[in-house]
């Protein structure tokens, strides 16, 4: 099979570098750790995690695809759904402080991006149930204390 120009433009990989280029450059950098995250948690077979840090890498690409989700939810439900992952961000980012170690810290011994972390605790990322025990289990508490779901 002969790729033509106009076939490799239709191209998931190619597409998206295209749409990459039009960022400003520091967003360029955010995407390229991003996709670099990504690539690390596929190799080790982290495909949830992989599959998070896509969607955030959707969130800067395309602003606007946020918009498809949103509609299931009612918006006492999404501010419901946002103030949870802002509080569960908020007792990570306590904890840690609590402990005087540092975001690089932390990422380092749960294994996840220091730019994954920082969206967790922002409350911008929601982590997996795994994650949550990652982090739990490198601040000494358990994972009820970080999201008391898991209780």
């Amino acid at each position: 099979m002969i790729l033509t120009q106009r076939k490799l433009q239709t191209l998931p990989p190619f597409r998206l570098l295209c749409d990459l280029e039009k960022l400003p450059e520091e967003k360029q950098q955010e995407c390229a750790d991003l996709i670099m995250e990504m690539l690390r948690l596929i190799q080790n077979h982290n495909f949830q995690e992989a599959n998070e840090v896509a969607k955030d890498l959707v969130e800067i690409l395309y602003p606007q695809a946020p918009q498809l989700v949103r509609w299931k939810l009612s918006a006492s439900e999404r501010k419901k759904a946002k103030r949870w992952f802002q509080e569960l961000g908020n007792r990570i980012r306590q904890r840690r402080r609590e402990m005087r170690i540092t975001q690089a810290q932390l990422a380092k011994e749960t294994g996840i991006s220091q730019g994954a972390l920082s969206r967790i605790e922002r409350g911008l990322l929601f982590p997996s149930a795994e994650t949550i025990e990652a982090i739990a289990r490198a601040l000494g508490i358990s994972p009820g204390e970080i999201d008391p779901g898991l209780d």
